[in-house]
């Protein structure tokens, strides 16, 4: 799914490589930092979920009939 590459990518991009200015960087904001990390990796689990339920078989029935004559 396209959805959790971008969450993905979003993630590890914007969030956890981001590095502030100096004048910027404080425990609260690694704080900050830690409470996004974690919001975006539960988005991240619930669409692995939702791909993983996708993907099982399902079950078909398949109804063999002779041909017309």
């Amino acid at each position: 799914m396209v959805e959790k590459n971008n969450a993905f990518f979003n993630r590890w991009r914007n969030v956890q490589l981001y590095s502030p200015p100096d004048w910027a960087k404080s425990p609260a904001f690694e704080t900050g930092r830690e409470q996004e990390l974690a919001k975006l990796d539960a988005a991240i689990a619930q669409t692995e979920g939702k791909i993983n339920a996708a993907r099982q078989t399902q079950p078909h029935a398949f109804v063999l009939k002779p041909a017309a004559p």
